[in-house]
């Protein structure tokens, strides 16, 4: 009883957002304040606000709704093939931050994480966070041996309050799909499901481990490239204990035209074959590399940060992979057809004949061009929307990695 109470508090505060950023009338369309008894009074949104975009207005309503919906946004920017590249462009500047937690939370979490006291496990901890976001906290820390760590802290309750948030998106998802024009072949619900499964699996930290794990075997014998020691005694499904890797951010790299010590194309050359062995040997690929998840250290040498989202490849997919990318090159769309085809779900039997046609009116496009002058991400996002137009459903691994 007290946790519906609950569930019907949070769907007024949720309805009071959605209509203050000019999505009432979906609302409405859905009958969900037949659910809520009465219309929730909110402040109507401004002219300037009606006017500004979309993908805008989505965007700061799921900043303004919270750590659940934050998370959502975020993973959403990683998948052109449910949204169009206006949203996906407004999600990727969707900031995760939070108020800091004070760092005695912090000793109790790890306490009630690990099992031991915090000053028994470390010989200090900094009280000034690193990074403070809606799913957790990292310090800086050191063990009583002298070496330097990052310890990432989950928050209390979090997991809890996704739980609900997402029985709650159920709930809606599934007045929503009655009223909302389709989106692709995605379902509001199938989207909710997807979300949930991905926003659990990230809440697991020994998940991420695992991940660390694997990632740290397969780049054992790649010198160029770093992957944070795990202390596996130091870690848990709530705590995670790492190395702290020495260096800067790529993008503060890359910004300052006179970085010392740093070679560009050397650089570029670790990226790119850090890249290659990943997607086309190990079969296990950083999800999220963007340039705050990558150190410049020295040497040239690149360390990889956070690893909750990753992406696998089986040898079939590295197989389909290779032979797009040279169907691709050759301009051959009867081969590129045939593999969207392949590797897809088609919702339903199509035109091949027109879907042939259309690939071949998109590589026209680039004919002509040099290599260099092709935005390879932007090809890519044209192929996935042509597929979710004729209903073929891309597995999320091409997407992420898309």
């Amino acid at each position: 009883m007290i946790q519906a109470v609950q569930d019907l508090k949070r769907l007024r505060e949720i309805s009071a957002v959605v209509v203050r950023h000019g999505f009432g009338e979906l609302w409405d369309r859905a009958r969900i304040w037949d659910v809520l008894g009465r219309r929730v009074d909110a402040q109507r949104p401004s002219r300037e606000e009606v006017r500004a975009t979309t993908a805008r207005r989505f965007r700061e309503t799921l900043a303004e709704l919270g750590p659940t919906f934050i998370k959502l946004g975020q993973i959403l920017s990683s998948r052109p093939d449910i949204l169009p590249p206006d949203f996906i462009a407004e999600l990727s500047h969707l900031q995760d931050r939070a108020a800091p937690m004070q760092v005695e939370t912090v000793f109790e979490l790890i306490e009630k994480g690990l099992g031991r006291s915090a000053h028994q496990l470390f010989a200090s901890i900094d009280p000034e966070p690193m990074a403070s976001a809606s799913i957790a906290q990292v310090h800086r820390a050191r063990l009583a041996s002298g070496e330097d760590v990052v310890v990432k802290v989950q928050r209390p309750g979090i997991e809890e309050q996704i739980r609900s948030d997402t029985d709650l998106l159920f709930y809606l998802a599934r007045f929503l799909e009655g009223v909302i024009e389709e989106t692709g072949i995605y379902t509001p619900t199938g989207i909710v499901t997807e979300f949930r499964d991905a926003m659990l699996l990230e809440l697991d930290f020994e998940n991420e481990a695992r991940n660390i794990d694997e990632f740290a075997h397969n780049h054992a014998d790649r010198p160029y490239v770093v992957i944070p020691k795990l202390y596996r005694d130091l870690s848990s499904r709530t705590v995670i204990t790492l190395q702290e890797l020495k260096g800067v951010k790529l993008k503060t790299a890359l910004d300052s035209l006179d970085s010392p010590g740093i070679d560009r194309k050397q650089l570029a050359r670790h990226v790119l074959e850090a890249s290659f062995q990943q997607l086309f040997k190990d079969g296990l690929f950083h999800g999220d590399p963007h340039p705050g998840n990558i150190m410049v250290m020295e040497g040239n040498r690149i360390g990889l940060l956070d690893f909750g989202l990753v992406g696998r490849l089986t040898k079939q997919m590295q197989e389909s992979i290779i032979v797009l990318v040279l169907a691709i090159s050759l301009r051959d769309p009867d081969t590129v057809a045939r593999l969207l085809y392949k590797v897809g779900v088609p919702d339903q039997r199509i035109n091949l004949h027109h879907f042939r046609q259309a690939i071949h009116d998109i590589l026209d496009r680039y004919m002509g061009r040099k290599l260099s002058e092709v935005d390879p991400g932007m090809l890519m996002r044209e192929l996935v929307d042509l597929a979710m137009k004729y209903k073929i459903k891309i597995p999320k691994e091409y997407a992420v990695l898309s």
